[in-house]
């Protein structure tokens, strides 16, 4: 009799096996959302650390595009200057041969100067036209990089979605039902304790 009694009182294992399977994949359910908040934060920290490199990477050509820019000005404003001191050189000894001199032959080195003067100007404007174009692509560089990079998942929210996920779990037929819940009526189904 007492065991008859103590069968009776006690669940069956066939009654247990779908409160475990429901509590197991309640675990699940809520475990989700965290996992997968940890997952979308590994990929945003790859993601920004990718972003960073393509943005050092660009701001490094940009410099040496700036750096080349500047040498090459240095090199043609070096190159006219030589030019025009042989032709002022030339000029020079032509007068000296020829007995020229006075204000034609100082014309004539004055023209050379200006010349030179305007050359060196325009190259000047120009790299630094050059130069301001390439700041603005570093500028252009960096925006791109502040949009690329995307932001960390929220702690609140990724709690919020587990509590909500474990809300739906529990609000299941199927599983409201194994763990012996009856949400709608607030009482547990007939024959459980």
């Amino acid at each position: 009799m007492t065991t008859t009694a103590a069968a009776a009182g006690s669940p069956s294992l066939g009654s247990l096996l779908p409160t475990g399977i429901a509590g197991a994949s309640l675990g699940l359910s809520i475990a989700q959302p965290f996992l997968a908040a940890a997952a979308e934060k590994r990929m945003v920290e790859a993601n920004n650390r990718n972003v960073q490199a393509s943005y050092r990477n660009q701001i490094i050509q940009l410099a040496l595009r700036q750096q080349q820019e500047q040498n090459k000005a240095a090199q043609e404003i070096d190159a006219i200057a030589r030019q025009s001191l042989a032709a002022k050189s030339t000029a020079g000894v032509s007068a000296m041969e020829g007995g020229v001199s006075g204000n034609s032959v100082n014309a004539l080195m004055d023209n050379y100067k200006r010349r030179e003067l305007e050359f060196v100007q325009r190259t000047n404007r120009q790299t630094m036209a050059t130069m301001y174009q390439l700041e603005m692509e570093k500028e252009g560089a960096w925006a791109g990089a502040q949009s690329r990079m995307m932001s960390k998942p929220s702690s609140a929210a990724t709690f919020m979605n587990a509590i909500g996920g474990a809300a739906n779990v529990l609000s299941n037929e199927n599983f409201s039902s194994a763990l012996g819940i009856n949400w709608a009526s607030g009482v547990k189904p007939a024959g459980t304790n």
